[in-house]
């Protein structure tokens, strides 16, 4: 009887699946906080490193509702996942509050991601006018409204017995 062992090779592909990015931010006059949720799959122990602008200090990192110490190596925040699904909560803080104009942290995740979501919690005296992204990107609709709101001041306006002018009709409709 000859027996021969043989380590077989690891097939190829990734062994951590990001199944949901979530980013939050919420913008105050001074800081901007944010929360980034990561829903990871690995099947093996692996380090996810992320990598962080400077503008963006960590306050907290949770896998599985687990506090973990932060290792930050310059911009690289290293996690270390065990093999199933966890889930990854980094609590961030930016040195940069609302201004004119507002940019979110652009982190990388270091994987492919799918069902990535970014919501900007806008402060209630706030206005958002205008917002960029992709084709599918955000839409502001406040330049549909003030659109339909001059038409309609222009046609009651014109109106004979209208006891206000177009630019006061206009007014009382924004």
């Amino acid at each position: 009887l000859r027996l021969r062992m043989q380590r077989l090779a690891a097939a190829p592909g990734t062994s951590v699946t990001i199944d949901g990015a979530n980013l939050r931010v919420s913008p105050g006059d001074r800081a901007t906080s944010a929360w980034l949720t990561l829903r990871v799959r690995t099947s093996v122990s692996n380090t996810l490193q992320l990598t962080l602008p400077s503008t963006v200090e960590v306050e907290r990192v949770e896998v599985d509702g687990t506090r973990r110490p932060v290792q930050l190596r310059g911009r690289v925040l290293r996690v270390g996942i065990d093999p199933a699904s966890r889930s990854v909560v980094l609590t961030l803080r930016a040195r940069r509050g609302i201004g004119l104009t507002m940019s979110t942290p652009r982190i990388g995740i270091g994987a492919s991601a799918v069902n990535v979501d970014l919501s900007v919690d806008v402060p209630e005296n706030r206005w958002l006018l205008h917002a960029n992204g992709p084709d599918w990107g955000p839409i502001v609709l406040f330049w549909g409204y003030l659109l339909l709101t001059l038409v309609v001041a222009g046609v009651l306006g014109r109106i004979p017995s209208s006891p206000l002018r177009t630019h006061e009709w206009a007014l009382l409709g924004i």
